[in-house]
């Protein structure tokens, strides 16, 4: 679905804050300057070879980190064309929230990719702010929300988020809870029966504000009735992710930290009963 917004001019402060890296930002300019006469696919892979300077390569690749803000639709005939037909729609009733240059500056100066660790510099990684939570699901355009990544993984991760946006409704209700024992809950119920990979529960955790012990917020959970499912998986490349599934739910108390410490207390009190038992002849 595509919103009535005036597309933004390829030189304009709002691009700059969405997309990262020369690549990115000059394929806009061909498609925005070209919409009368859509460019194919053959004209795209040119222009990025002979102008953008850069080597040829998939096209919807080339478009991924475009798409995530933009409607660019390929046409069905042959050879096809590729149409820049304006702003993605925000479901939710979202607020459109370009970054400015002083924040994007800010989320970029680790000068790391935040996932895979790779640098501009050997490595030739285009860095760009990505949400951590997407606007659709709740997310904000917050410092505590973006984080480097390069393209690759940028297009990774929206492809991730892509898979569950049919729960979007679901999930930015999940992410509104105050507390993160709850968003973390709530979120994995929503999420049921999938697995959940580690680094979007640790956004989801510090969705209001950053939590620097998030597991122990996930575990706090089974001293309130909750319980889930862990298992490691070396699925991406060769990094060792941890998944989680929910398994079962219980009512929320009204006073989260005195439930959490009084079950801690009772089961302090029945190890020492165990104890105690266990010495006695």
């Amino acid at each position: 679905m595509v919103d009535d917004r005036p597309l933004p001019e390829p030189d304009s402060e709002t691009l700059l804050g969405l997309l990262s890296g020369g690549r990115s930002i000059a394929l806009y300019g061909l498609l925005f300057r070209r919409r009368q006469n859509p460019p194919t696919a053959t004209e795209i892979g040119y222009f990025l070879q002979n102008v953008a300077g850069e080597d040829a390569e998939d096209v919807d690749r080339a478009l991924a980190p475009l798409r995530a803000h933009f409607a660019v639709v390929a046409t069905d005939d042959e050879p096809a064309r590729y149409f820049l037909t304006g702003w993605l729609h925000i479901e939710q009733g979202a607020v459109f929230q370009p970054i400015d240059l002083r924040l994007r500056a800010e989320v970029l100066a680790p000068q790391c990719c935040a996932q895979c660790g790779d640098r501009p510099i050997p490595d030739g990684a285009r860095l760009r702010p990505a949400q951590r939570i997407p606007m659709r699901w709740g997310g904000q355009a917050t410092r505590e929300n973006l984080e480097p990544l390069c393209e690759d993984c940028a297009t990774g991760r929206q492809q991730y988020f892509q898979r569950w946006d049919h729960l979007a409704d679901q999930i930015a209700l999940a992410v509104n809870h105050a507390d993160p024992r709850m968003r973390l809950g709530e979120f994995l119920r929503v999420m049921s029966p999938a697995w959940v990979r580690a680094d979007l529960l640790e956004a989801v955790a510090s969705a209001k504000e950053y939590q620097d012990d998030w597991n122990r917020r996930l575990r706090d959970l089974r001293f309130l009735g909750w319980d889930y499912e862990h298992q490691n998986r070396k699925t991406e490349g060769s990094r060792t992710w941890a998944y989680y599934r929910f398994v079962k739910a219980a009512p929320w108390p009204v006073n989260i930290h005195a439930a959490i410490k009084a079950e801690a207390d009772r089961r302090r009190a029945a190890r020492k009963d165990r104890t105690a038992d266990a010495l006695d002849p």
